[in-house]
């Protein structure tokens, strides 16, 4: 898939990289507003250009795709609310088990209102090292690491520097 810019370049879109060619003759022009009207295409009459390549991947991250440069860094524009959510109930879940006076996780998971398979996955989480979670309230994990994937993550390390491995793109 090709698109033109308006810097009379080019932007090639693969499935693995995004290709930004750029025509340095016209760049200043296009900055200053100054680009005229009429676009020839990308290296017509003898202009050299600049090609620059990054790896790039659209990933499915829950009910959206997004189109991530760096997976391990990249920045959101709003927090994810759902892996938010889903700390808090673990650690209110945490709470009802160490007030809970002997009774068992179906018990327990009854006055939560959830299933025990439910509450005991969740509960996992309250567990997770501190830098995991600091991690995922900055907003610093992967684009990859939803909510849904971290309840359904049934290989959590017991040590906390084994928890690594959760921020680490697929």
């Amino acid at each position: 898939m090709t698109a033109a810019t308006a810097a009379g370049g080019r932007l090639n879109l693969t499935r693995e990289t995004i290709e930004i060619q750029v025509l340095p003759q016209r760049l200043s022009a296009v900055l200053e507003g100054q680009a005229s009207s009429n676009r020839r295409p990308t290296g017509e009459g003898g202009e050299s250009s600049i090609t620059i390549s990054v790896p790039a991947r659209l990933r499915r991250t829950g009910m959206e795709s997004r189109l991530p440069i760096d997976p391990t860094t990249s920045a959101r524009v709003k927090p994810d609310h759902s892996l938010h959510r889903v700390l808090a109930q673990a650690h209110r879940f945490r709470a009802m088990v160490m007030a809970s006076r002997g009774k068992t996780i179906v018990e327990i998971a009854g006055e939560a209102g959830v299933a025990g398979s439910y509450f005991t996955r969740i509960l996992r989480l309250s567990f997770l090292a501190p830098n995991v979670v600091k991690a995922i309230l900055r907003n610093r994990h992967p684009i990859t690491l939803t909510a849904k994937r971290l309840v359904n993550e049934s290989r959590i390390p017991i040590a906390w520097d084994e928890h690594r491995g959760l921020l680490v793109a697929d």
